[in-house]
């Protein structure tokens, strides 16, 4: 066993002893300084190779830093060396619920509490994921027990105030996670739960002050203060403006998607350089599994190879009629990319009688689309719905979204697009905005008596786990990179109808 270590800090070495070097970088971690932190565990490893400590640590800041793989790696080999190292358990659990393998994340955390049934993090953090499955009774157990273990411990009353409000008890949620925010006035999450309860309460200046606050304390909750309406509901989605506000954007170019036809128009919406990327294998999973469809993609600034591109796709695809348009938007991203996909399908959808299939382009389908007869027929709209988080860009996932002709909808969507438009217009974009939207001008429409009926979409029509009974495979998040999808698309792209 190694007792002390040179570490090296820029031209300078200093001599500590183990425990000195890992409060080192646990202090360079808490100043900011990741790759600073990841510098002096990894020189503590070098020294030791046998120091769980530093593999541990290594693997928490490779987690932070978004490397997973790397992070899971890490901290498994830190439990080979001591099986009972509780925090590490808790840890690795975190890695694997944030790439959603939901039973190995329970089981880390089980095995955390078990070694120390103490640990207050891990009674916390299996709490976060019985909530995310909407087992909150079991999640309210678990953050009480956090907090008797640890009194002062925010992020539990947090928790715990929103497990309550999900189970149906807001009043006392909002207790718990009041009592959040006098120890810390500024903890983002808390304000941002806060803000959401009172906005379901129809209390809007309440729920606007604390949503402006998470905003200012963190950039992952400004969505909900841009996309707080309260009283401006009227004025910002206004259906009537709509036509008004498209006319500022960028002109579409191209084929409109067919005026009438049996088949729901599946339509996708990226910039050219996400085209490249997975266009094609969405274009020929339609072509392979759901024959006769109506396929249309909008392209966002497209470069000169795109109509060449376009004409080997079509001269590929056997089975489906693909219609294209484009716009050219200098200067915009990603935030632009995300909103104007579902503004040009209300233009779409104006344009036509049929019912539209919007999916991500980082989608596959893998089987015929029938399961969009297991819609609820009443429905007007159907999404992924996450009703059991409290953050308005977390509460739907509408990548995936199922767009009937009724006028409800069709009201709807005017109104959800004229806002993303104004939001455009007034260059007022934040990442979440597209989903934060649609989640607020839905509820607003429902305080203000417009029935508008939002049903979830079937786990045999979409799913993120790419089951083999599902009809479409949407590449979430971290899922991008998942071996199955990967394969498939591959598969797809290799094989040609012609």
């Amino acid at each position: 066993m190694v007792e002390t270590i040179d570490i090296i800090v820029g031209d300078k070495t200093r001599r500590m002893n183990v425990l000195e070097a890992l409060e080192f970088g646990k202090s360079r971690e808490d100043d900011g300084d990741l790759s600073g932190a990841a510098d002096v565990y990894q020189q503590i490893h070098n020294a030791d190779p046998n120091q769980m400590d530093a593999l541990h640590l290594l693997g928490v800041i490779s987690h932070r830093l978004g490397e997973h793989e790397l992070a899971a790696e890490l901290i498994t080999a830190a439990i080979t060396i001591d099986p009972d190292f509780a925090d590490a358990h808790s840890n690795l659990g975190v890695v694997y619920f944030d790439q959603e393998r939901m039973d190995e994340a329970a089981t880390c955390y089980e095995r955390a509490i078990s070694i120390n049934p103490n640990y207050a993090g891990s009674h916390n953090n299996l709490g976060v994921l019985y909530q995310s499955l909407g087992r909150f009774e079991e999640a309210v157990t678990l953050f009480r027990k956090a907090i008797e273990l640890s009194p002062d411990f925010q992020d539990a009353h947090a928790n715990l105030g929103i497990a309550l409000s999900n189970s149906g008890n807001p009043e006392e949620g909002l207790i718990s996670i009041q009592k959040t925010l006098e120890m810390n006035p500024n903890h983002a999450m808390a304000l941002t739960a806060a803000g959401g309860i009172l906005f379901e309460q129809q209390k809007f200046d309440e729920a606007g002050h604390y949503l402006k606050q998470a905003a200012n304390q963190d950039a992952d909750f400004e969505c909900g203060n841009v996309c707080f309406l309260g009283e401006d509901f009227d004025g910002k989605a206004n259906p009537d403006d709509f036509d008004r506000l498209i006319s500022n954007l960028p002109e579409i170019n191209g084929t409109f998607p067919d005026e009438s036809g049996a088949e729901p128009v599946v339509m996708s919406s990226c910039d050219y350089g996400y085209f490249r990327q997975f266009g094609p294998a969405l274009a020929l999973s339609v072509d392979q599994y759901a024959p006769g469809h109506v396929l249309h993609l909008h392209v966002i600034n497209p470069e000169p190879s795109f109509d060449e591109e376009i004409a080997d796709l079509k001269h590929r695809l056997g089975n489906t009629g693909l219609t294209v348009t484009t716009e050219t938007a200098p200067g915009t991203d990603r935030l632009y990319f995300h909103v104007i996909r579902f503004v040009r399908l209300c233009q779409f959808m104006q344009s036509s009688e049929r019912e539209f299939l919007h999916l991500d382009t980082d989608s596959l389908v893998h089987g015929a689309l029938k399961s969009t007869n297991g819609i609820d027929s009443d429905a007007d709209l159907s999404i992924l719905t996450r009703f059991d988080t409290v953050s308005f860009n977390h509460k739907v996932a509408i990548g995936s979204l199922y767009v009937r002709q009724t006028p409800m909808a069709r009201h709807f969507m005017r109104c959800f697009g004229a806002y993303l438009a104004h939001c455009i217009t007034e260059n007022i974009l934040v990442w979440g905005l597209d989903q934060a939207a649609f989640y607020v001008v839905y509820r607003m429409m429902t305080f203000n008596g417009a029935g508008v009926s939002l049903a979830p979409l079937p786990e045999s029509l979409c799913d993120f786990d790419f089951g083999k009974g599902s009809d479409i495979w949407a590449a979430k998040g971290k899922l991008k990179n998942n071996e199955i999808f990967e394969q498939e698309a591959s598969r797809l792209l290799g094989s040609s109808q012609v």
